[in-house]
């Protein structure tokens, strides 16, 4: 999907993909799944493509009728110099390997594409829309990674130097419940048996499919890029703690692998802000405080939200976290209620404070 003109912004893709059937001689050959050849042919650059040892590919290519999906073999048959079949790349030429700080072993190359042969997914022209259902998917498994290793760290701390991090462990569960939250709204939009039925024990998830649908597009952006960012920060607490030890690389905690795979991860599939038209939705759930972000969010130029972008995420996260966390009081659990009551005076309180001092 990254191209040279950007990362998951996919608008400006210019790799092109031409419809060209297959001679009689070519559509003999097979693909490495023994599958016949794709009639779409396709040209381009891809900036930065991870798995690049996979046996297939998604990827985003320019039509007449806009940006499409296709699927690609990376391998397929040809001819070699004595006639005899053999397997090549499908059109593929691996430019150089990325040299990343972490993530090392999902490999990740610059592809130049010259006469790949695909099959087209879904409808042409339709590309973008496939592919934000991937997105939101695989944010949610960016902010799943990030979560794990920032309770590694905290267990390590907890562990090793027998010190409770009281104010990561708030943050932490906040940023485990709203995960959980966004988890719950992809079960509703997944799962056809639970169109129109509420969820019981999770009040804020929409009764309605479409609306759990909407609410994801929303959530999924901050809740991938609040929780890369705030388990780096959460690590390095977990190794000052530790002391001389937590510098070390080793084997029994992994500081060092942990620590900048999470810096990886901040950078991973983008952190936009939601379009506006899809943050027109009444909530009653939420607080004053989103009211106040929503008017924000609806009323000022767009060149004041490019400028305050991720003082505006962190404010979104921040108020959503602290909606999830009060929902979670009708479990009476003690530690629950302490949480969410400390996450309502202090995070949320900041957030309409920088939100204040912005405005002034």
């Amino acid at each position: 999907m990254t191209e040279r003109t950007g990362g998951s912004g996919v608008s400006g893709t210019e790799t092109i993909a031409i419809y060209v059937p297959l001679s009689k001689e070519q559509d003999s050959f097979k693909d490495n799944n023994r599958y016949t050849l794709g009639p779409w042919k396709l040209d381009g650059f891809k900036w930065f493509s991870s798995g690049t040892e996979s046996q297939v590919s998604v990827l985003q290519a320019r039509t007449p009728n806009g940006i499409s999906a296709f699927y690609a073999p990376m391998r397929r048959e040809t001819l070699d110099h004595w006639g005899r079949k053999t397997m090549e790349l499908n059109g593929v030429h691996i430019q150089r390997l990325k040299s990343k700080i972490g993530t090392r072993p999902n490999t990740t190359a610059e592809l130049e594409l010259k006469g790949m042969r695909a099959w087209p997914l879904g409808k042409e022209g339709k590309g973008v829309r496939n592919v934000v259902v991937v997105l939101t998917i695989t944010r949610l498994h960016v902010a799943i990674n990030a979560l794990g290793y920032w309770a590694r760290g905290l267990a390590a701390s907890r562990a090793f130097a027998r010190v409770v991090l009281a104010r990561e462990h708030i943050r932490y569960r906040a940023a485990y419940m709203l995960l959980s939250f966004a988890g719950a709204l992809l079960g509703k939009r997944e799962d056809e048996s639970m169109e129109d039925q509420p969820l019981e024990r999770l009040a804020l998830v929409p009764e309605r499919k479409g609306e759990a649908q909407l609410l994801l597009r929303v959530v999924a952006s901050p809740v991938k890029a609040m929780s890369a960012r705030l388990a780096i920060s959460g690590l390095a607490y977990a190794m000052e703690s530790i002391g001389g030890v937590g510098a070390l690389e080793n084997d029994r905690m992994d500081f060092n692998v942990v620590y900048v795979t999470s810096d990886v991860l901040e950078c991973w599939l983008g952190a936009k802000l939601p379009k506006r038209d899809a943050l027109q939705s009444e909530s009653e759930t939420l607080s004053s405080a989103w009211k106040t972000l929503r008017k924000e969010l609806t009323t000022q130029s767009q060149k004041y939200l490019l400028t305050n972008a991720i003082a505006v995420m962190e404010n979104f996260y921040t108020i959503f976290a602290g909606a999830v966390l009060a929902d979670a009081e009708v479990d009476m659990d003690p530690i629950a209620v302490e949480v969410a009551r400390r996450w309502v005076q202090v995070f949320t309180a900041k957030a309409l404070l920088r939100h204040d001092v912005d405005s002034a």
